[in-house]
């Protein structure tokens, strides 16, 4: 089913002293992808993946320069792991990393699932040489980058809530997370001169997100928690607030357009989500780095059931292995 947000709007935004006139940024943001890096497969409504999403963002950005954030839970689909399946998420994690570098992504914010398999997996070996900038200004990681698109220097700051609880079972340090209103104002006291605008990432809850809004401190802010369907957007404080849709089934897809009028401290834009459609051809590159993930899946699989001392319970293994448990489907 195609869903499309579409607003155009006025508002008030308080810029810097020399902002850019006549230019259009475009910003596409994503989230709650799950470490789904192939269609599922399921009747209904399935989730796409990110082979078929990346054939879309590409598409896109051969249309019009655009800033391609990915707003968080990229690498796992819940919060909890259990045991038996700890071996194979890690595993899928490591090729959804892979993927996300082919995948036209210009900065990633680490969101609560991410540190399912623990802290020490998520920033010691999927984050620590990533080859996309990973903001988290809170969290001690990388705290902002200047992107510059469309002539427009936007100033990109992510902000994460950081793990839930139920994460921490694989986790044996803890992590420092400051508090989220006073890392984003030292961020812009810091490199606010060198943009003329501030998007702030926020991935966290609902009073998480509000409090970045209420802060005034960003132009833009993005809810990357992916918590329930695409809505309209919102004027708060003076912030547009935008949220990222859950699953990775849409692209949020945000305009702004720069006119003489923002030197009054005026701008319109317009927000709509794109769904990503099943029939889309999945990118040739990303499929291979699948069809080398299902070969060491099956591995994976076959050496750890010779270990089972009775049988067990069928588990996810890949995407399509659905198919083997419920074929009706």
């Amino acid at each position: 089913m195609t869903k499309t947000v579409l607003i155009k709007l006025a508002l008030l935004l308080a810029l810097f002293a020399n902002p850019v006139c006549g230019a259009e940024i475009t910003i596409l943001y994503t989230s709650n992808l799950g470490g789904v890096i192939e269609s599922c497969g399921c009747s209904g409504a399935g989730i796409t993946g990110l082979a078929k999403r990346t054939t879309l963002v590409k598409q896109l950005q051969s249309e019009q320069e655009a800033i391609h954030l990915e707003c968080g839970d990229a690498f796992f689909g819940k919060n909890t792991i259990v045991e038996d399946e700890l071996k194979q998420k890690k595993l899928k994690a490591r090729y959804t990393k892979r993927c996300l570098h082919i995948a036209g992504i210009d900065a990633y914010i680490p969101g609560d699932r991410d540190f399912a398999a623990g802290s020490e997996f998520l920033l010691d070996e999927l984050l620590k040489d990533m080859k996309i900038p990973v903001l988290a200004a809170n969290m001690g990681l990388t705290q902002s980058k200047v992107l510059v698109k469309g002539g427009v220097k936007t100033l990109v700051v992510g902000l994460s809530q950081g793990p839930t609880k139920s994460a921490k079972a694989w986790t044996s340090k803890e992590l420092e997370i400051q508090e989220t209103v006073p890392a984003l104002r030292q961020v812009i006291d810091e490199r606010k001169t060198h943009a003329d605008l501030i998007v702030a990432v926020v991935h966290g809850d609902k009073r998480f997100v509000e409090d970045v809004a209420k802060s005034k401190l960003a132009h833009i802010v993005i809810d990357g928690s992916g918590q329930g369907s695409p809505k309209e957007p919102e004027v708060k404080s003076g912030s547009i607030v935008v949220a990222a849709p859950r699953d990775g089934r849409y692209i949020g897809q945000l305009k702004l357009e720069v006119k003489n009028e923002w030197q009054k401290g005026k701008t319109e834009f317009q927000n709509k989500y794109i769904a990503v459609s099943s029939k889309l051809p999945d990118e040739p590159n990303i499929s291979a780095i699948i069809d080398e993930y299902k070969n060491e899946v099956i591995k994976l699989y076959s050496a750890e059931k010779s270990k089972w001392k009775k049988p067990r319970k069928p588990i996810y293994w890949f995407d399509n292995v659905c198919g083997y448990c419920h074929p009706d489907q």
